[in-house]
């Protein structure tokens, strides 16, 4: 399994971090954990950024699972629903357009229950989904453009960490 942890530091101390898991699936580049405990500074932003636009990925997707207290932030971001059982077996990055006006409406029970008729498993180790599954295009296939707040963030292979 191949897995980094991304880091984002200022001053010298870690603020937020994140792991990748880079061999998931062919097409997503999948964010298990994300954490920044100060919300609102523009750690989290800063890192998500930087995985969505850095060249050192080949993955056209980020996919990843939002909380309830997180799920304003990533939709916010333009990450959308998806079905999580895809990532495993041919990811499909379809969304649905019922779901995601719940979700930017942050009527989660609503929106679980939309899950629930589309049939869609939003998490795949647990029988209650307490998570959304988002997914979002990652625009740096091919792009030599770097974020102004990449140089807060370094890379470090997960079994190094």
């Amino acid at each position: 399994m191949a897995e980094e942890l991304i880091t984002c530091v200022d001053q010298g101390v870690v603020q937020a971090f994140c792991f990748l898991k880079t061999d998931t699936s062919e097409r997503a580049l999948c964010i298990p954990l994300i954490c920044a405990p100060q919300a609102g500074r523009g750690y989290g932003k800063a890192m998500l950024s930087f995985v969505l636009t850095s060249e050192r990925y080949g993955h056209e997707y980020c996919a990843l699972r939002a909380t309830h207290g997180s799920l304003q932030f990533y939709m916010k971001m333009g990450f959308q629903p998806f079905n999580h059982a895809t990532l495993y077996n041919g990811f499909v990055p379809r969304t649905d357009n019922a779901l995601r006006e719940l979700l930017h409406a942050d009527d989660l029970v609503a929106g679980e229950r939309r899950v629930s008729e589309l049939g869609w498993k939003m998490h795949m180790n647990s029988e209650r989904d307490e998570e959304f599954a988002l997914t979002k295009a990652r625009s740096a296939i091919g792009s030599t453009s770097m974020h102004r707040s990449s140089k807060r963030l370094r890379s470090i292979p997960a079994d190094n960490a």
